[in-house]
């Protein structure tokens, strides 16, 4: 391999994994923000461990679905959007089963 196409295969991988990271460091962001909502919820609500498991993956699904409608978006109002609609969606029981409320 010449040595100037190397250094652009280099460089596209540090590329790529800062990418990766960037987007491991939105789930964390994403996940934080879903313990810290479900987290004063499990005893009021009575929620099960098949239930707050259930709640992780509704709300996690919906951050993912969120940050890729904002793709085009610079990385921070993402976030605040992301975080800000997960702040908003509200979580009850009705008539013995859970209702997930998203916003608008």
């Amino acid at each position: 391999m010449a040595r100037k196409d190397k250094k652009d295969s280099q460089n596209n991988q540090q590329q790529n994994s800062g990418n990766s990271f960037e987007g491991e460091r939105e789930s964390v962001v994403a996940l934080k923000s879903i313990m810290s909502k479900l987290a004063p919820l499990v005893k009021p609500l009575g929620l099960s461990p098949e239930e707050s498991t259930h709640l992780v993956e509704e709300l996690y699904g919906r951050a993912l679905e969120i940050d890729m409608k904002l793709a085009r978006e610079p990385d921070q109002k993402r976030r605040k959007l992301m975080l800000q609609h997960l702040d908003d969606t509200t979580i009850q029981r009705e008539d013995g089963e859970l209702a997930v409320n998203f916003p608008e």
